[in-house]
């Protein structure tokens, strides 16, 4: 009953309630200040998800972290090999360097992409969900990726091109 609450709430309000839990249950080492106008920024991704205030904190901490803890094994796309996902992967870094960075934009330029790889987009997402979030289960991907920013979208694809890397040899 209490998600029902939550999702009642303003986005003023619900800021305003879920400030403190943040505050108490990220880790202290995050990557960024707890600044409130991330925070809205944030929120509206997960409200729908949230069953409780006090869990928020877990589903929003891949926003405060630089370096985001994963199997690179997770990164290969399903159905495909490793050379399709790196050829993936670098693609997707052309993309997020020459595309405005918007959700509408992003989404449609790798429904491209996947379209081009003979992927379904859900393969090529799924990929690309837990380079992003470190997550299999995320908010949506696309407004995800433009909360977080095109350089940190930019190292993140990096570091996940790195952790395929190790695959190969």
């Amino acid at each position: 009953m209490n998600g029902v609450y939550i999702r009642e709430l303003s986005l003023d309000e619900f800021v305003k309630r879920v400030m403190p839990f943040l505050d108490r249950d990220l880790p202290p080492d995050i990557d960024r200040p707890l600044d409130e106008n991330y925070v809205r920024s944030i929120l509206p991704l997960v409200k729908e998800r949230a069953r409780t205030l006090a869990e928020v904190a877990d589903l929003i901490s891949f926003f405060y972290q630089d370096k985001l803890d994963y199997s690179p094994a997770g990164l290969l796309i399903k159905g495909a090999d490793l050379k399709v996902t790196l050829g993936a992967y670098e693609q997707a870094q052309k993309i997020i360097e020459k595309v405005p960075f918007r959700t509408s934009e992003l989404e449609a330029e790798f429904r491209i992409l996947a379209d081009r790889l003979n992927l379904k987009p859900g393969q090529l997402f799924a990929s690309l969900r837990i380079a992003v979030t470190g997550r299999t289960v995320s908010p949506p991907l696309f407004e995800t990726m433009e909360v977080l920013g095109k350089e940190r979208v930019e190292s993140r694809l990096q570091d996940a091109l790195a952790k395929l890397g190790t695959l190969q040899g």
